[in-house]
């Protein structure tokens, strides 16, 4: 018996999804996101000055980079199942 997934958004959406189609919303995404953050960067600039704008953007990175290094909840989970099987095979009569 396997362990269930939890249901995680990604795993969902990769279901609904051909390869072909999740390659065109990547590409989509990319191609977005390169043209309004530049547009979102310089109007920050503007309304806040460059010194706010770069701070706000070091903090934006910096809890992003902080995020990655975050133990995950799967993790977690495995890593109390081997304890248990651990346990289980201490415990077994010879």
């Amino acid at each position: 018996m396997t362990a269930a997934m939890p249901a995680v958004p990604f795993l969902v959406m990769a279901g609904l999804y051909h390869v072909s189609t999740a390659a065109l919303l990547v590409a989509l995404g990319l191609s977005v996101a390169q043209g309004l953050f530049p547009i979102a960067g310089v109007t920050m600039m503007e309304h806040l000055g460059w010194r706010t704008a770069w701070m706000i953007n070091a903090v934006i990175v910096g809890v992003a980079v902080a995020l990655l290094f975050l133990p995950r909840l799967g993790d977690k989970a495995i890593r109390n199942r081997k304890d248990r099987s651990n346990d289980i095979s201490s415990t077994k009569p010879l």
